[in-house]
């Protein structure tokens, strides 16, 4: 492996670490997704990890919203849905502005 991967690697380790806490700080009485899927979501949000950090707040507000009656598929889901959009958000004003 080069350099490279293997500090993409320990990046992408230490940014699912960090928001596997952040979901424990900001929603402890919410079942939390295994590592594996914080792992998965700072890999596929590697370039900009903010993304997910503020999909996980959006998705702690709508778990205080619904009295904590989301179980961890909705969760889960909501949280991904929820990076994704505002990643596709975050890429248009750019877009736009190459386009120009």
């Amino acid at each position: 492996m080069t350099a490279e991967i293997i500090h993409r690697l320990q990046e992408s380790e230490t940014n699912a670490e960090m928001l596997f806490n952040y979901w424990e700080r900001v929603m402890p009485k919410a079942a939390r997704p295994g590592i594996e899927q914080f792992r998965l979501w700072s890999t596929l949000h590697r370039t900009n990890v903010a993304v997910m950090f503020d999909a996980v707040d959006i998705t702690a507000r709508k778990f205080a919203a619904t009295g904590g009656k989301m179980d961890l598929d909705y969760l889960t889901r909501y949280a991904s849905k929820a990076a994704n959009t505002l990643q596709m958000q975050r890429r248009r004003p750019a877009e736009t502005k190459a386009a120009a």
